[in-house]
Formats: structure tokens, C-alpha cells, sequence
């Protein structure tokens, strides 16, 4: 690679990603959001609940 004058600059292309969610999962991230404390999210990880 260095003989050809190859840098990592040029070994990799971006590639545009788009992510597309549902709006029930739009309503869950929202819902995450809006709880901030750390036992709320605790609670979430809680398979009981």
C-alpha cells in the first residue's frame, strides 16, 4: 500500500445509510426519552414487568 501511494483516506467509501422506523417505535423511543432517571430504565430491562 505504501508503495502505491494508497492512504487510508481512500481505502474506504461512505456509504449513505437511512433508517426508517415504525411509528410504534417512534412512540417507544419517545416514551424513552421522556424517562430520564436511571431506575426508570432499570425498570424497562425487567422481564417480570
Amino acid at each position: 500500500l505504501k508503495k502505491a501511494c494508497i492512504g487510508y483516506e481512500h481505502m474506504f467509501e461512505e456509504v449513505p445509510i437511512v433508517i426508517k422506523n415504525s411509528h410504534l417505535i417512534n412512540v417507544l423511543l419517545l416514551d424513552l426519552q421522556e424517562k430520564s432517571t436511571v431506575a426508570d430504565k432499570h425498570e424497562l430491562l425487567n422481564l417480570s414487568s
